[in-house]
């Protein structure tokens, strides 16, 4: 059952939109988002076929996957669009394919988990 899943990726993805309503928008200048760009191209490098990233020895999977979307999602990346948008996909599948019916997040191998 993955909607319950979906449902809280909805809310996280709601969730920006909602920021930028209380806070003034922030400038990026050209030099700045040159650096950004090629901070997410390296990220998008070094995602697992699976659609994870981890630390050494695929050490944390589900954190450190959790975080390098967000990082995505930050930049404006959406799943399915964007210039990023099939890494974010699969990172985000990768995520709720570690949710547990008991709402537990964890890297399927259990270890370092959430």
């Amino acid at each position: 059952m993955r909607v319950l899943p979906s449902l809280f990726v909805l809310l996280l993805l709601a969730s920006p939109g909602l920021a930028q309503a209380t806070r003034p928008a922030t400038v990026v200048d050209a030099a700045t988002q040159k650096v950004i760009d090629g901070a997410l191209k390296f990220l998008a490098s070094k995602q697992s076929p699976g659609g994870s990233w981890s630390g050494n020895n695929n050490s944390h999977q589900a954190a450190i996957t959790a975080y390098v979307v967000n990082a995505f999602l930050a930049a404006g990346n959406l799943p399915g669009e964007g210039p990023h948008g099939k890494t974010v996909q699969r990172g985000v599948d990768f995520l709720l394919d570690c949710v547990r019916p008991d709402g537990y997040i964890a890297a399927p191998t259990g270890e370092n988990n959430m």
